[in-house]
């Protein structure tokens, strides 16, 4: 089982352990393990983990697509094609997890796990034609 680090950090906090090397982390780390009623947090799931890494890829890819193509436009003529390549590459990607067409709005929240929630949504309605209705 896993603990939430901060909830470690504040119980160190709370009986008095401001100082934070390698030896004071064990022993306070030692001492929050025997208290009575601790419970830890489960690993994520396999899934959970590839979608995250998933959404970090694509979230990349975003990001370093418009530059691309500003440097592409750039190159001699000659020089382009390589460009043309990489970029076309990135678009592929991008594509195979999901297309944007239109205004999408959604308030609230941290923005990668509804960017998560609305990819994952997507994909549904894609897929399952019950979800689409």
């Amino acid at each position: 089982m896993l603990v939430n680090p901060l909830r470690s950090r504040r119980f160190a906090e709370a009986i008095g352990v401001l100082a934070k090397n390698d030896r004071v982390d064990a022993a306070m780390l030692a001492r929050f393990g025997r208290l009575e009623g601790l419970e830890g947090t489960p690993p994520p799931s396999r899934n959970l983990v590839l979608l995250s890494d998933l959404l970090a890829l694509r979230r990349k890819l975003v990001e370093q697509l418009a530059p691309l193509r500003k440097l592409r436009d750039e190159l001699d003529p000659e020089l382009r094609g390589g460009a043309d390549a990489a970029v076309d590459g990135m678009r592929d990607a991008i594509a195979d997890s999901g297309g944007h067409r239109g205004a999408r709005h959604v308030r609230g929240g941290p923005a990668p796990p509804r960017a998560l929630l609305f990819m994952a949504a997507t994909t549904a309605i894609r897929c399952d034609p019950a979800c689409g209705a």
